[in-house]
């Protein structure tokens, strides 16, 4: 089988994926293909001789564990406070029971893991004040 260079995505005549090509100074530097499902591969020209072009996938998403105090307190207000330390966590949910009335707040301490990209800031770092 023989094969021709490309110089436009409308040549490249594949069925079920879209092909984008990466420009840059008139020359193709790499090509995006997307296949209906939304999978992506991004093959990519190397940035020297001695290297081999490059074949990308997407990474997964990086995440860090934090821990939030949430719950209703006292069964009428939501809480959904967010620390970077269970230590924290644990300080602010003391801090809740000796607040309550009956002696428990009825909230609790969660370690969930987040998205690294979407992180929001950390109760115990905000400037606001949340009473």
């Amino acid at each position: 089988m023989k094969f021709k260079s490309v110089k436009t995505p409308a040549e490249i005549a594949l069925v079920g994926v879209t092909v984008e090509l990466t420009m840059e100074d008139a020359a193709i530097r790499g090509v995006t293909i997307r296949d209906g499902e939304g999978h992506v591969m991004f093959v990519k020209k190397s940035s020297s001789y001695s290297e081999d072009i490059k074949i990308l996938i997407p990474a997964p998403p990086e995440t860090e564990k934090r821990y939030f105090v949430t719950g209703k307190f006292m069964g009428l207000a939501s809480v959904d406070e967010m620390f970077t330390d269970k230590y924290g966590a644990e300080k602010r949910l003391r801090e809740y029971d000796n607040t309550a009335t009956s002696g428990s707040s009825g909230l609790k301490v969660e370690e969930r893991d987040v998205l690294v990209d979407e992180t929001p800031k950390p109760a115990a770092e905000s400037d606001e004040v949340p009473f």
